[in-house]
């Protein structure tokens, strides 16, 4: 079972129709299972909670039920994350979910930051980038 870790921007353009189906297909195969720390609800949840945007928030929470294990917010989790912002030049949501992903040992993180980004020169997971209109990493 390979375990992986989704970045918010793939689920922003999950929900908002964006991605051609990749995410879907992610989500679907049953090769997989899912991690995350409980910032990402933090990120994804406000705005269509705000807008009460009834369809993303099912998308979301029937996400968030899939998650096997969950990252809780705590000084050791802020600690590795400093570390991993010394280590390449990310921003301080990034490096949360990089240390998370490794806290979770995650196979795989998948973005939809292109390459060229910070978050591709993370060394020690394997950094995935779902093109919009893909159905796997390139």
């Amino acid at each position: 079972m390979k375990r992986t870790y989704l970045d918010s921007s793939v689920l922003i353009h999950a929900v908002q129709g964006g991605d051609g189906g990749g995410t879907v297909a992610l989500l679907e195969d049953p090769g997989r299972e899912f991690v995350a720390a409980t910032f990402l609800k933090l990120e994804l949840l406000p705005q269509p909670s705000f807008h009460r945007r009834a369809r993303e928030l099912a998308f979301l929470e029937e996400f968030f039920s899939r998650i096997v294990a969950w990252e809780h917010a705590s000084e050791v989790l802020l600690a590795d994350a400093l570390h991993e912002a010394a280590q390449v030049p990310l921003s301080a949501v990034d490096a949360i979910h990089v240390a998370a992903a490794r806290r979770l040992q995650a196979d795989e993180f998948v973005t939809g930051e292109k390459p060229g980004k910070p978050l591709h020169q993370v060394k020690g997971i394997r950094v995935v980038f779902l093109a919009a209109g893909s159905a796997r990493g390139k």
